[in-house]
């Protein structure tokens, strides 16, 4: 394979998954986003690869969300004990 040709398939690559991103994004189930993926051409395995590394993305990011927050209410915790 040329490196031209796996730019281009690296291209395609990304596509798909800033695709299956949106469609998450937007609102879409795990199904709905596979679904999308095989009418785009994506074969099953490989569209069940793209919406499962995609959750565990969304999954970690709510995480980090999650733990972020956690945080500040404790930091607004203590700062208002210690006014009060």
């Amino acid at each position: 394979m040329s490196n031209g040709e796996a730019a281009a398939q690296e291209e395609m690559v990304q596509a798909l998954y800033a695709f299956g991103a949106e469609k998450m994004r937007d609102g879409a189930s795990s199904q709905q986003v596979q679904a999308a993926l095989m009418e785009e051409g994506v074969d099953q395995e490989t569209s069940e690869m793209i919406v499962s590394q995609l959750s565990e993305a969304r999954d970690s990011q709510q995480k980090e969300a999650a733990q972020k927050n956690m945080m500040f209410g404790a930091l607004w915790c203590i700062g208002g004990m210690e006014r009060g």
